[in-house]
């Protein structure tokens, strides 16, 4: 899309806590935190063929959709 983007880490406190202002549910807050450590530790490394078996056609990467969707994503 052509934006810049930053990513900033927190710690599950302060992540916590900013849901928790916003009156998430703990439960919720506790099960995204589990979903990002999960992310953290590479649980979602693994290349599978699910998009090439359902759809017939081969996967793209993420770079190649935003570029062809760029429009869009603006």
């Amino acid at each position: 899309s052509g934006k810049q983007l930053r990513y900033e880490s927190v710690s599950d406190v302060a992540f916590g806590a900013e849901m928790a202002r916003f009156d998430v549910p703990p439960d919720y807050i506790r099960d995204v935190s589990e979903l990002c450590a999960f992310y953290d530790r590479g649980g979602a490394e693994a290349v599978v063929s699910a998009v090439s078996d359902l759809s017939g056609q081969p996967a793209i990467p993420f770079s190649a959709f935003a570029r062809d969707h760029a429009a869009i994503l603006r």
